[in-house]
């Protein structure tokens, strides 16, 4: 995790919690708010492939209308300068692959797989 003290719009980036081939997430805060979120941004200035503008974007329409308790909350998005970024939900306890690297019951992964499916259900309707 890299220490940041970059600032998109009204949000402080606290530092770097992720990246992946197209973006990067960070945990940030609204200005003025102590609510922790996880904001995924874009530079579109690295894009050569405009289908991966198209592919954030479609995240974007598709996890700001759905309302699930299995699939992360969006609170905002959009454009500024030359990024474009989701702003969801924090989980202060990390992700899933951490519990199954330090192994989980078979009840716990059974439960686990259900709620994945039933967000998966949700994503695909």
């Amino acid at each position: 995790m890299t220490k940041t003290n970059s600032t998109l719009g009204e949000f402080d980036l606290l530092k770097r919690i992720g990246r992946g081939a197209m973006s990067e997430v960070f945990l940030a805060r609204r200005r003025g708010e102590n609510q922790n979120l996880a904001i995924k941004v874009m530079d579109t200035t690295k894009i050569s492939d405009d289908s991966l503008l198209d592919r954030f974007i479609q995240e974007q329409e598709i996890l700001t209308r759905l309302d699930t308790p299995h699939v992360v909350q969006v609170y905002d998005h959009g454009f500024m300068d030359h990024a474009v970024y989701l702003v969801m939900e924090y989980f202060e306890y990390g992700n899933l692959s951490k519990y199954i690297k330090r192994g989980i019951t078979v009840r716990s992964a059974l439960i686990c797989l259900r709620q994945l499916a039933q967000g998966l259900d949700k994503v695909h309707k």
